[in-house]
């Protein structure tokens, strides 16, 4: 697509409440009680950049082979990704699992 990415998943975090709202339709995620497709579980992980799309090699610097951070579908062996939504990281390693939305989320909370 777009300006997307396919990143070959590393390391997935595990965060209990969310998976459970997802999978439960519950909350933001009410819309999932009555999916007919299946969806993606994992919201925040790290991986390898496997494929760039077209308008993403011409508006970002992420290429094959850059170690990110991303948002979506984490419990997958591989997640398509929007550029907007990936972070270029120094390896791929689990510490960098939770930067994405926890890391960022506590960042706002000291910021307050």
């Amino acid at each position: 697509g777009g300006c997307e990415i396919l990143v070959q998943v590393m390391y997935a975090g595990v965060n209990g409440g969310c998976e459970t709202f997802r999978a439960r339709g519950e909350y933001s995620f009410e819309s999932n009680t009555k999916a007919t497709e299946p969806f993606s579980l994992g919201a925040e992980g790290v991986g390898i950049i496997a494929a760039v799309g077209s308008s993403a090699k011409k508006d970002s610097d992420l290429a094959v082979g850059d170690a990110v951070c991303f948002v979506g579908s984490a419990f997958a062996e591989y997640s398509k990704c929007k550029t907007a939504t990936v972070w270029k990281i120094p390896e791929a390693s689990p510490e960098y699992v939770g930067l994405r939305i926890s890391g960022l989320t506590a960042c706002a909370m000291l910021e307050q």
